[in-house]
C-alpha cells in the first residue's frame, strides 16, 4: 500500500527513458554535500536506513510526504511546497505520471538544485559544493556511458522509488535541518 504523491508517483515501476535517468542521476547527486557537511554521516544514514528496513512501507511513505515537503520548503515556503506536491498529485492523476516526473524533474533542475547550492554558497561551504558537483558528474556521467548497469534489475527499462531512495531523502532532508540549525546558532 502506497500514499501521496511518491506512493503514488514514483513507488510502483515507472517507465523512464534515458534523458529522466541522467537527470535523475545528476539530481540523486546533489545531496553527497552532506558528506562534508557533517562529519557523523555513516552513522545518521545508517540509522535512517535501519528504521526504514524495519518500519511498514506506508510509514515510509508518509514519511518521506512530510520530508519532501519540509525539504522543498527551504525553496519555496511550507504553503509553495505542499501547493507543489497538490499540483504534482494533481498532473498524475488528471493527465499522466510522466508529465508529473516531467514537472517533478523540471522543478528540481530549475528551482531546487539551484536554491541548493545558492545555500552551501552563502554559508561558504565550498568544499561541500564541490564534492556534490563531483559526485552529480560523475552519476550522470555512468548514466551516460552505461545505462545498462541502472536499469540492471529490469528488461523493460523501469525504475521504481524504493525505501531505500526514500530512506537516503529523508537522510538528505535531516542532514540539511541539522546543518540550518548548527549555523543558525
Amino acid at each position: 500500500m502506497t500514499c501521496g504523491f511518491e506512493g503514488y508517483l514514483l513507488s510502483s515501476p515507472l517507465q523512464i527513458d534515458h534523458t529522466r535517468l541522467v537527470l535523475l542521476a545528476l539530481i540523486g547527486g546533489h545531496g553527497a554535500s552532506d558528506v562534508v557537511l557533517l562529519g557523523q554521516t555513516a552513522e545518521l544514514y545508517g540509522s535512517v536506513f535501519l528504521f526504514a528496513s524495519i518500519v511498514p512501507e506506508v510509514v515510509m511513505n508518509v514519511l518521506f510526504l512530510i520530508a519532501s515537503i519540509a525539504h522543498f520548503a527551504n525553496d519555496v515556503t511550507v504553503f509553495g511546497s505542499i501547493a507543489l506536491h497538490v499540483a504534482l498529485v494533481t498532473a498524475a492523476i488528471a493527465m499522466s505520471r510522466e508529465i508529473a516526473v516531467d514537472a517533478l524533474l523540471v522543478y528540481m533542475m530549475c528551482i531546487h538544485l539551484p536554491s541548493h547550492f545558492l545555500r552551501l554558497y552563502d554559508e561558504k561551504e565550498f568544499n561541500a559544493m564541490a564534492f556534490a558537483a563531483v559526485v552529480m558528474a560523475g552519476m550522470s556521467a555512468s548514466v551516460l556511458l552505461c545505462p545498462a548497469v541502472f536499469f540492471a534489475s529490469s528488461d523493460e527499462g523501469l525504475v521504481s522509488f524504493t525505501k531505500i531512495e526514500q530512506a537516503i531523502v529523508c537522510g538528505h532532508v535531516i542532514f540539511e535541518k541539522i546543518f540550518e540549525k548548527k549555523f543558525s546558532h
